[in-house]
Formats: C-alpha cells, structure tokens, sequence
C-alpha cells in the first residue's frame, strides 16, 4: 500500500469509530498488507527519504525468493530481502542508513510518533474549514462556481490571492480546452505539516471571501513565461492585465492604482 497519509487515515477512522487511533488503528491498517511504501515528508514529517518495507518471510518473500528442492524440502537459494540489500548497498548506501543523514534519520523517527498524536492531527486536519472535508491535507476552491462564466478563472485565482494576502496557490495542468472538459475546475491550498497554526487558516478563508466579493473587479492575468511547460504550475510566471482605468474595490482594497495598461 501506499501508506504517505496513514496517519491522517487513521484519524477519519478514529473519528467514526471512535477507536483509539494510537496504536490500535495504525497496527490495523497495516496488518492487511504484505509491504508498503512511505513518503517521510509526508506522514514522516521529514525533509526527506522514504520507507519500503516488507512483511518478514511474507508473500513477497516466498513469491520472489528462489528455492531449490533438497531432502523434500525447500531451501532458499536467493533470497529476495538481502538481493534488496546488496542492491540498496550498492546504489544507496547501507540498509542501516539508506542513504540519509542521521539528521534526517531522527526526524523521521520523531515525526512517526508525532504524527499518530490526537492533537496533532485535530488540529491539522479539523482547523480547516471546508464545508465538506475533502482530506486533511488541502482545501480546494471551485473556480467555476467563484468566477461562473469567467474563462480566467484559475490563474486570477492564483495570482490575486498572491497580491493581496501572500497566500500561495496554483492552477494546475496544461491540457486545452477540449482536454479540460468534464473536468473540475479547482484551485488548491495545500496545508504544510507543522507550519500554519489557526490564524493563519483564518486569514487564508478571510482572503477567500474578500475576494469572492470583490471578484467583479479582479484583473485577468497572462502567463509571461512557461505557457507550454508540463510543469507550469510550478515554473511559469504570471502578471495582471489591467484596463485602462484604476481598479479600486472599496470593500476589499485589492487594487488601489494601475499597474499595466493594455489596450
């Protein structure tokens, strides 16, 4: 399995179950698996390194190991796990250390424990405020339904949240418009683990609705550089398109003189 968001998992289970989410769920969760992979900067709570795992003498063992029949019995010529070692020897470093410093090591180890504790996770996945909770680890906002008609939508989205309140978000894919149909059309605000508290969650929502009020006036935006890059998201650059006269939203103050002209 793909275990990156265990723990946030195991918190929806704990909250309609009402289990014990430490160890009981955890231990549960896992039990049903013969190996899985982890993402440390997820769940981890890690800058970085993963973990993949296997059952000991599981199925991925005996599935892959390689036999040989002596006295009417197996014996294991090749041994899947330590043909993994030598490999991860070989590429990575040894299987004590995988490759990372012992810096990231322990962070990993610390972030483990604290990422199964009940407040940790009350407070990162129930601080969020969205009207139906999509996960514990981002909020999307419907462009369609904040900009109905509006072709601009996704990237004035982005980028007005920028210029007005420093909130990051991004508009994501490059597919054209007949690619893009069917398709929901979102903006999303992932939370970081360990570094937003409660006021910055507020201020973030508070920036929505200002926003969303204002949004009649909000300049349409052009994409300056990365237009046809696969990851655009994350390299292309933006700037706001302004009409000839200022734009100045009394309620919200978004914009309080011209920047670019464009006629």
């Amino acid at each position: 399995i793909d275990a990156a968001r265990f723990a946030e998992n195991a918190f929806f289970i704990h909250k309609n179950t009402n289990l014990n989410i430490n160890p009981r769920i955890v231990r549960e969760l896992f039990s049903y698996c013969d190996g899985f992979t982890l993402s440390a900067k997820k769940d981890g709570l890690a800058n970085m390194g993963g973990l993949l795992c296997f059952r000991d003498q599981g199925l991925f063992h005996k599935k892959l190991s390689i036999y040989e029949e002596k006295e009417e019995k197996k014996v294991i010529i090749r041994d899947i796990g330590v043909m993994l070692k030598e490999k991860q020897i070989l590429m990575y470093g040894n299987d004590s250390y995988g490759g990372l410093p012992g810096r990231d090591i322990m962070a990993l180890s610390t972030g483990l424990f604290e990422a199964t504790k009940l407040p940790y996770l009350q407070h990162r996945i129930e601080g969020v405020p969205v009207i139906i909770l999509p996960g514990g680890y981002a909020v999307f906002i419907d462009v369609d339904q904040f900009y109905v008609g509006d072709e601009w939508g996704r990237k004035k989205e982005k980028l007005n949240y920028e210029d007005f309140a420093g909130a990051f978000a991004f508009e994501y894919d490059n597919k054209d418009e007949e690619e893009r149909k069917g398709i929901i059309n979102l903006v999303r605000f992932a939370v970081p683990r360990n570094q937003l508290n409660y006021e910055h969650i507020r201020y973030t929502a508070a920036t929505a609705g200002a926003l969303f009020r204002g949004r009649a006036n909000l300049s349409k935006v052009c994409i300056t550089r990365g237009q046809k890059l696969r990851l655009r998201h994350f390299q292309a650059a933006l700037e706001p398109i302004y009409p000839d006269a200022d734009v100045v939203d009394d309620t919200t103050q978004i914009y309080a003189k011209k920047k670019r002209v464009v006629k």
